[in-house]
């Protein structure tokens, strides 16, 4: 008697059949036959491409949507114009996490052991080869490819479970507090009142008093919750052809009641558009024609442009899609922001609440905050942060890193956000040595935190003048090394931004026109997390 029935040995037979599928291999051979032979050999089981040298190989690689979807290379090591190890070494920068395998005679043995780490070469296949045997070795290459999927999810999973440990003990020692204090007092009010020993309408405005303090020690955790039932049972689409990306996605939003489909292609993510009503669409560069398809369905729709390429790849691009209001730039390889930032994204979209920098921080964190009033009190302010930080134990390295973009930050709400009624700039004409006192409507707040992971500060003001447009064009210029054509006869204000998104490890703007800009740079200091900054990230929200 069977242990499964004919339809679950199916479903068995279906699963596995797509896990080995979804592998797409790379064979380079400049002989015809060996090509052919491996060809023929792998293609039942996966997507196998071919190439005859390395240079034809690395360009098909380069040409490639996604080269990452590449998860295995098996290259021939004699071949005219560049070696296999060659070839393997020129695509480490492209497609660094690519499992790599090279064919060769016994006479070339000493030369590919000596090149192994130099080409990240996972094993080297000596000819002639047992079909078997290749068989095995490539299923037991693809298995690693798989651990590294599954080492990203334990990653991940360790650090929520951080995060929600973290969340546990603030909101008991919130509990605590409450308990020690709010209620102790209110209990000795009332004693107080009971045996006459104060009077009644004193000890009623006492009680009131505890009772708002009460208020004010559960008011993060009231939010917390209606921010997070708020979510639940909304449709978001994730048209993403990297599938790491759609797997941090699927951790991210995994448990929120969140509504998730992933479209890997163009034509499956307008099919999904088409027949399903969704309330954010967030799509990567190779998909961004869908912004348009999903403007064109509701402009109710929030899209989001997601990416971790670099500015100067993408910038042009998102001239063409003005409508895309919504950008999130991000460092691959930096595991720090990348899972939260998701679930953080959706949920400020969702409850139109783009404001504070608590979002990207563990709950409970304590926020310091000081207005903005005068352009003297910068350094106060500045040095205020810089104590703070200090104390928490921050290192003076990312100290000088804070207090460079606290720096430039406050001098941008002094001198370059404030504006009349018609949107004319009132003191960024004036030497930054010119002492400028805000008006109360003119005034912004400056604020600072750090949960032991990132620390972050921020710069809003009351204006909401930043719009899209602008910090492309910042970044447009800056990238170009070209003179900014939006302030031609002023030079600070774009390379000053340029200069905050190099220094911060992310940088969140989050805008309503006309009413509020705020600006968040965030920090990572978990010395045990390291350093791979490659890519400038930053957010940008408008509404």
């Amino acid at each position: 008697m069977s242990l499964f029935n004919e339809d679950a040995l199916k479903v068995i037979q279906a699963e596995e059949e797509e896990l080995i599928r979804r592998h797409t291999i790379l064979i380079v051979d400049d002989e015809e036959y060996n090509l052919s032979t491996l060809h023929d050999l792998l293609h039942d089981e996966y997507h196998v491409l071919t190439a005859t040298d390395g240079q034809e190989a690395l360009e098909l690689v380069q040409k490639t949507s996604d080269p990452s979807q590449i998860h295995l290379i098996i290259s021939d090591q004699r071949m005219p114009r560049m070696t296999g190890v060659e070839f393997l070494k020129r695509t480490i920068p492209i497609i660094p996490k690519t499992v790599r395998m090279i064919l060769t005679g016994f006479t070339d043995i000493d030369v590919i052991i000596d090149s192994i780490n130099e080409g990240q070469i996972y094993k080297f296949i000596t000819k002639p080869f047992e079909n078997l045997d290749l068989k095995v070795t490539v299923r037991r290459a693809l298995e690693l490819f798989e651990l590294e999927d599954q080492n990203i999810i334990l990653r991940e999973s360790n650090r929520r479970l951080t995060e929600l440990n973290q969340t546990k003990k603030q909101l008991l020692h919130t509990l605590f507090e409450v308990y020690e204090n709010e209620l102790q007092t209110l209990e000795s009010i009332q004693q107080a009142g009971i045996e006459g020993q104060q009077d009644p309408q004193e000890s009623l405005q006492e009680a009131m008093r505890e009772t708002l303090h009460i208020k004010d020690a559960f008011r993060p955790i009231i939010s917390l919750y209606f921010s997070e039932r708020a979510i639940r049972n909304h449709h978001v689409l994730l048209a993403e052809t990297n599938r790491k990306q759609q797997l941090v996605a699927k951790m991210a939003l995994g448990g929120t009641g969140v509504a998730l489909d992933i479209a890997p292609d163009l034509e499956t993510a307008i099919h999904l558009l088409e027949t399903e009503d969704y309330d954010i669409v967030c799509m990567n560069e190779e998909l961004i024609e869908l912004a348009e398809q999903a403007y064109k369905k509701s402009q109710n729709i929030q899209t989001v442009f997601m990416t971790s390429g670099s500015p100067e790849n993408y910038i042009n691009t998102l001239f063409e899609y003005p409508f895309l209001s919504n950008i999130v730039s991000w460092n691959e390889d930096d595991r720090t922001f990348t899972l939260k930032n998701i679930l953080t994204t959706v949920s400020k979209l969702i409850n139109d609440d783009l404001f504070g920098l608590e979002k990207y921080l563990n709950w409970g964190v304590e926020v310091r905050q000081h207005a903005v009033t005068h352009s003297k009190y910068r350094g106060e302010l500045v040095e205020n942060m810089h104590s703070y930080f200090g104390q928490l134990g921050v290192r003076k390295g990312m100290l000088s890193r804070c207090e460079m973009v606290a720096e430039e930050l406050l001098m941008n709400a002094v001198y370059d956000a404030p504006a009349d009624i018609d949107g004319i700039p009132l003191y960024n004409h004036l030497p930054r040595t010119t002492p400028v006192k805000l008006k109360r409507r003119e005034q912004g707040l400056f604020r600072y935190a750090c949960d032991g992971l990132v620390a972050a500060l921020s710069v809003e003001d009351p204006f909401g003048a930043f719009e899209r447009q602008t910090i492309l064009e910042y970044l447009k210029s800056c990238y170009e090394a070209k003179e900014n054509p939006l302030h031609q006869n002023k030079g600070g204000a774009g390379r000053g931004l340029f200069q905050i998104m190099e220094t911060a490890d992310l940088v969140v703007f989050n805008v309503r026109a006309k009413v509020r800009t705020e600006v968040i740079a965030l920090f990572n200091i978990d010395p045990s997390i390291p350093k791979t900054r490659k890519t400038t990230s930053f957010h940008y929200f408008f509404s």
